[in-house]
């Protein structure tokens, strides 16, 4: 085997390129069957039909949700059909909206973590704390 030969480098990268496709490939699959709707990771679209909660698990550190009782929305009992669509909506609604109406203070001035950060509005602050309480100081978006 020579290693100065261009040959053995160029088959090198291919064979690595071929199996790590191979590997992204099937990673790919498994993701998503886990995370489509009645997955192991999202529940079906009918939840919507139950209450939902988060509890803290400290072992973990974090809120996890609980799926708890039958809570209808807004009274009424939705099927799978009418869950997906409402899911679909409110996913167009959000697409729409493209974060938009909170990062611009105008159509040509976007709100940047550089600009918030300047006037102490990011969720760290100014102490090095969390703060998304609302700041008293004045500024184009502190009506918000």
């Amino acid at each position: 085997m020579y290693f100065h030969d261009p040959a053995f480098w160029r088959a090198g990268a291919i064979s690595t390129i071929m199996v790590m496709s191979v590997v992204l490939i099937m990673l790919t699959i498994d993701s998503l069957a886990a995370i489509s709707p009645g997955g192991s990771h999202v529940p079906p679209y009918t939840v919507i039909n139950r209450h939902i909660d988060y509890r803290f698990v400290p072992e973990r550190g974090i809120d996890v949700p609980v799926i708890g009782d039958p809570e209808p929305l807004f009274g009424k009992t939705v099927d799978d059909a009418t869950a997906a669509a409402l899911v679909d909506y409110g996913k167009m609604v959000i697409q729409s909206r493209a974060c938009i109406h909170c990062h611009t203070s105008s159509a040509t001035a976007p709100i940047t973590h550089r600009t918030l950060q300047k006037h102490g509005s990011t969720p760290i602050g100014r102490a090095g704390k969390p703060s998304l309480a609302p700041t008293r100081e004045k500024g184009p978006w502190s009506n918000f």
